[in-house]
C-alpha cells in the first residue's frame, strides 16, 4: 500500500481478482504489485504459505491485511 506494507499474498489472476465484487475496495490500496511466476500448482501454494510465513516472522506474527488463512495446503 502507500506505507509500503504488504496488503496481500497469493496465488491466482492479478487482474481477474481485481474485478471481483469483494476486491474492488483493494484498488485505492494498491500502489505496487510484485508477483513471481510459479509454474507448478503445488509449488505456488507451498510459495504462498512460505511467503505469508516469513511475513509473520518479520512483522510480529501478522498477516497481511487482507489475508485470511496462512496459506493453502498443495493438492
Amino acid at each position: 500500500n502507500i506505507n509500503d506494507e504488504i496488503i496481500y499474498i497469493g496465488k491466482g489472476w492479478i487482474k481477474k481478482n481485481f474485478k471481483r465484487t469483494d476486491k474492488k475496495s483493494w484498488i485505492d490500496e494498491v500502489s505496487k504489485i510484485e508477483y513471481s511466476e510459479v509454474p507448478d500448482e503445488n509449488d505456488q501454494f507451498k510459495f504462498e504459505e512460505i511467503s505469508i510465513s516469513a511475513h509473520k516472522m518479520q512483522n510480529n506474527g501478522k498477516k497481511p491485511k487482507h489475508n485470511i488463512l496462512s496459506g493453502r495446503t498443495s493438492k
